[in-house]
């Protein structure tokens, strides 16, 4: 794929001068897509300031060792469980470096497939989704538990959906003056977290709630048409403290 803007053709732009200039006058959710090529965007996105070349970093972002670092956990069966594994650097930016999900995974296998991405998730503290603190109907032990001889650490997430989006949102924040930066994002996501890629850009707002995110699950066809990685974002961000509340001193 060969990305191209309507400044790549010459034809176009002789035989209408001011076709650009009616483009830059568009909406901004027209104008981004029109006229700079930009299809994340779209009427009706909740992160409308997303933009795939501000918030993903490629694939070798190094991440040094001593940044603090803390998962996310969504559970699911019939839908897909996420996992994502977040890293703080030196400025407070929070990095998503690894992500792992699939329906219909065992505790087991589940377990065997954090590591695999995540080497030292069990040194993580991992915000979950208050599901994984459920019984079996059979009896069984929660998965919560199920999950911890293996050897990881979860604690019960703060799930309030328009808080934690508002959360997200706010770091994902940036603006601008032409090609300089008067406010930079706090948020990025590493291209190899390609779930989380996919769907922040995709969510919508709820139409009984403009401060909510629409509700979205999986299809028989499409694992990924959710809003499961967006679910495990949000609870792995609201442990972050609001950008927009000054630190206390520590005396």
């Amino acid at each position: 794929f060969i990305r191209a803007t309507v400044r790549d053709n010459p034809i176009l732009m002789e035989a209408d001068p001011k076709y650009v200039e009616r483009l830059e006058n568009l909406p901004e959710a027209q104008r981004r897509a029109l006229l700079d090529g930009d299809f994340d965007v779209f009427a009706g996105q909740f992160f409308n300031n997303w933009r795939a070349d501000i918030h993903v970093l490629p694939r070798d972002h190094k991440i040094e060792p001593w940044w603090f670092k803390f998962g996310g956990f969504d559970h699911g069966y019939n839908h897909p469980y996420v996992f994502g594994a977040y890293a703080v650097d030196g400025d407070g930016n929070v990095i998503k470096f690894a992500e792992c999900g699939d329906r219909g995974r065992s505790p087991d296998q589940i377990a065997g497939e954090i590591f695999s991405v995540c080497p030292e998730a069990g040194r993580l503290t991992i915000q979950a989704g208050h599901d994984l603190w459920v019984k079996g109907r059979d009896g069984s032990p929660e998965i919560v538990e199920q999950l911890r001889s293996f050897g990881l650490n979860f604690v019960k997430a703060h799930i309030d959906r328009k808080t934690g989006a508002a959360r997200l949102r706010e770091y994902l924040d940036w603006r601008k003056d032409g090609e300089v930066f008067v406010k930079r994002p706090r948020f990025f996501v590493k291209e190899n977290c390609w779930r989380t890629v996919r769907q922040i850009p995709a969510m919508i707002y709820s139409e009984g709630d403009p401060e909510d995110i629409l509700k979205v699950d999986a299809t028989d066809s499409d694992t990924w048409a959710g809003d499961d990685a967006v679910d495990e974002t949000r609870y792995a961000m609201m442990s972050r403290p609001s950008l927009s509340v000054r630190p206390q001193e520590v005396v």
